[in-house]
């Protein structure tokens, strides 16, 4: 099977999300590590139908990314307004001793609006880097 990979424009927030397109097959996966968004475009066996092109599309809301200090790494995608609940998880998980700080990073996506809830997240594009003050528990 072959694949491009390409930096595209996420369709979501306007950030750079890396795209997985098989020109064989016409399957496509897009990743957005800015905001979350998630979008699969794959064939399912039906046994009725057969070969089904299936889409699974869904909306960022966010992203934690932990990196361990052996190298290890772990990235959460979020498809839903991050919870109080996840959010203590993962700054939690943050503040383990064997946890990057200084690569480690939790942001929101919000109404076009990228949100630093802890760590150090990559730069966003300036026009959607306004940052608004959110208080879990008031939503």
């Amino acid at each position: 099977m072959g694949s491009t990979y390409s930096v595209i424009k996420c369709p979501h927030c306007a950030c750079s999300a890396i795209e997985d397109f098989y020109y064989k097959s016409d399957e496509k996966y897009i990743i957005c590590d800015n905001c979350g968004y998630n979008y699969s475009q794959f064939y399912k066996i039906d046994p009725v139908k057969g070969e089904v092109l299936e889409v699974d599309e869904r909306e960022g809301h966010g992203v934690c990314v932990i990196v361990r200090k052996d190298g290890g790494r772990k990235r959460i995608l979020f498809n839903s307004v991050i919870t109080a609940k996840e959010f203590e998880k993962y700054s939690k998980i943050f503040s383990e001793d064997d946890v990057d700080q200084e690569a480690s990073y939790m942001v929101g996506y919000e109404h076009g609006c990228f949100i630093p809830l802890f760590g150090n997240p990559p730069s966003m594009d300036e026009k959607t880097n306004e940052v608004p003050i959110i208080h879990f528990g008031e939503q």
